[in-house]
């Protein structure tokens, strides 16, 4: 029977710092590509998840309004803008467990004043009921549009769209919008 010999102190750690390097450089590439190859992202908040994201925009679009696919019923009823920060107070049935989802295509129209397009979209279970509870969702647009400069974000217009209804909230620069019906 012949004895291997083991592999010394200095082999074991040389193989050791390889692996370590492979793992570094995998788990960087990942990170790189979270962003999405077609400029996608998203960011999570406290009061919703924001997606910068043309296909999941185009799929809320297109189901816009419909009631057979309309998740969760609420109402806008309060738009406020003071600079880079969008609140948006929804209605929404009481006792129901939301978590909300505000969709931009990542275009903005180039026209002047610019404008960029929001859906506020609600997703829930057994969510049935009056309108008796609210949420207010705080929009921070420096962290949201990432890459758009300081002038379009003081400068654009944002229309703050339902996806239940068919109505469009228009925000230029500082707003105050109170909805009545």
């Amino acid at each position: 029977m012949e004895l291997q010999e083991s592999p010394t102190p200095l082999k074991t750690y040389a193989l050791l710092g390889l692996v370590t390097l492979i793992i570094i450089i995998f788990l960087a590439s990942c990170e790189s590509e979270a962003d999405g190859l077609d400029g996608s992202y998203k960011v999570v908040t406290s009061t919703h998840t924001f997606y910068s994201d043309p296909v999941k925009y185009r799929l809320i679009h297109d189901r816009r309004a419909n009631p057979d696919v309309c998740n969760v019923k609420t109402k806008i009823s309060k738009v406020q803008r003071t600079g880079s920060i969008i609140k948006v107070t929804v209605q929404r049935p009481k006792n129901c467990d939301i978590k909300y989802e505000v969709i931009w295509d990542g275009l903005i129209a180039e026209s002047f004043p610019a404008q960029a397009h929001l859906y506020v979209d609600a997703i829930g279970n057994a969510c049935n009921g009056d309108f008796d509870g609210t949420d207010v969702l705080e929009i921070d647009l420096k962290k949201s549009l990432r890459k758009v400069d300081d002038f379009f974000l003081e400068n654009i217009v944002m229309y703050i769209k339902e996806t239940c209804e068919l109505k469009n909230f228009g925000c230029p620069k500082d707003c105050n919008i109170t909805v009545t019906d």
